[in-house]
């Protein structure tokens, strides 16, 4: 019993023990075909693609995305999950409609550079070169911050500026464009077009009957007769309202001056400044006059004299208001006047629209079924201009925002050439150094002496090797 226990507790103290400098030499000792296998041909596929790569620089731009929309402003204290609208963003910037309206844009001047560059990879269509934007493209977060960088690698310096710029600005036009209602503009042009197509059609139906009738001549007077009807009504109405009011302010005047016959009005117009005028002559002779009292004696010749002046400003002003009140009454005369010439057109015109033909019910219940379209019409033409207007509202306030021109973040030449090839050799010495240790723990036979002492817990004097069975 204490045999069959005494191994079991050499290999857990085996298994406990660290391993040591020793142990990973006699590792590699033991294991060197795969740790030679392994390492040199990552080494070796890791030096042939690193030296046959061409230097690459890697442009950058950056744009601020705002997490809510700049026309509509929303005050709720609600958290914005950026780590959401960032991930969005970025997918969106590398996608495939971006890359094919950057690369729209971008096929002319790269073949421009491809005529002038003849090491630049040949790219002859929008399709390749929307392909070349999606395969060197990519878009992370900078930082926790809202700010999305725009990355693009090639060889060439010039193009991946071009590329990297293009894309921003496509992103950005993309991203405007989402917001737009573009169905409801397409819907609303659709049906104002169905409705110009049945006012076209009532218009074909209304000429047809007039055609049919004979009175296209008459149609023609009486149109330009009612036009002239309302033009009339109108200059009427007009006249009658100006009378009106100067009637209105002619009795109103008429009453105070009953009331007061030394009244004066106060105006606001031009004529304002004359009875101004004239009031201040009054009342500067009638202040002469008191001063004139408190000097002389009342039968004197200063006060007659001021007496006189104060009656002849007194005349002056009352003449400027009767002048005043007889403009008035010529006003009301005058509008009275043109009133009545207005009403006598009016009924003579009137009077002549007496015999238009019974034909006109027809046209009339065409017209209005024509008028209801036209305003139809002009209710979808309202709607599509909204539609429209806040797509151009959309296109001036963006929540996007590029933060600077695109730059050179980077690029790989022959010195960061030779830091990735060590960072390979020593990733692939690493690898098999693991993959060596794993393969021996999973072995558990005993190759060697140190082995043997290890698990039996007794010293070996000797070993007898394999040639010499």
């Amino acid at each position: 019993m204490n045999q069959s226990t005494q191994p079991q507790g050499a290999a857990l103290q085996m298994n406990t023990r660290q391993i040591g400098l020793r142990d990973i030499v006699a590792l590699i000792i033991r294991r060197r075909w795969i740790i030679l296998a392994i390492s040199l041909s990552i080494t070796a596929v890791a030096t042939v693609s690193t030296l046959l790569s061409a230097e690459r620089v890697t442009a950058s731009a950056r744009v601020m995305v705002i997490g809510r929309d700049a026309e509509t402003p929303s005050f709720d204290r609600i958290a914005t999950n950026w780590d959401l609208v960032m991930s969005t963003a970025a997918q969106v910037a590398s996608s495939m409609p971006v890359a094919e309206a950057a690369a729209t844009a971008l096929i002319d001047s790269v073949r421009v550079i491809a005529a002038t560059d003849p090491d630049f990879p040949a790219v002859t269509s929008v399709g390749q070169l929307k392909r070349v934007l999606l395969r060197n493209v990519s878009c992370n977060q900078v930082g926790e911050s809202n700010i999305l960088n725009i990355m693009f690698s090639h060889v060439s310096e010039r193009f991946a500026l071009l590329a990297v710029d293009a894309i921003m600005k496509a992103y950005i036009d993309f991203n405007t464009q989402s917001q737009q209602n573009q169905p409801a503009v397409e819907y609303y042009t659709e049906q104002i077009s169905e409705v110009q197509s049945e006012i076209e059609s009532l218009l074909n139906d209304r000429a047809a009957i007039i055609n049919k009738a004979g009175v296209m001549t008459l149609e023609t007077n009486f149109n330009n007769t009612i036009a002239h009807v309302r033009n009339l009504e109108y200059s009427m109405f007009q006249a009658r309202s100006h009378r009106q009011a100067y009637e209105s302010q002619l009795q109103h005047l008429q009453e105070l001056i009953r009331e007061d016959p030394l009244y004066v009005p106060l105006l606001g117009d031009s004529g304002a400044l004359i009875f101004a005028t004239a009031r201040d002559h009054l009342e500067q002779a009638q202040r002469k006059l008191a001063e004139t009292r408190t000097k002389y004696q009342e039968d004197s010749e200063w006060v007659a004299r001021s007496r006189a002046l104060v009656d002849d400003a007194q005349v002056i002003l009352l003449r400027e208001r009767d002048s005043y009140v007889l403009d008035i009454e010529t006003k009301v005369q005058e509008n009275l006047g043109r009133e009545k010439a207005f009403s006598d057109a009016l009924a003579g015109q009137m009077a002549s629209l007496s015999g238009y033909p019974d034909v006109q019910k027809d046209i009339e219940s065409l017209d209005m079924r024509i008028r209801a379209q036209y305003d139809l019409l002009e209710a979808l033409q309202l709607k599509r201009g909204e539609v429209r207007l806040k797509a151009q509202t959309d296109s001036r306030i963006s929540n996007l925002y590029p933060l600077d021109e695109p730059f050179i973040a980077g690029a790989v030449v022959g010195s960061k050439k030779v830091l990735y090839l060590v960072l390979s050799i020593l990733f692939a010495i690493t690898l098999s150094l693991i993959v060596a240790w794993f393969v021996d723990n999973q072995d558990h036979r005993i190759l060697d002496r140190m082995q043997a002492e290890r698990s039996l817990d007794v010293p070996v004097l000797g070993s007898i090797s394999s040639d010499q069975k």
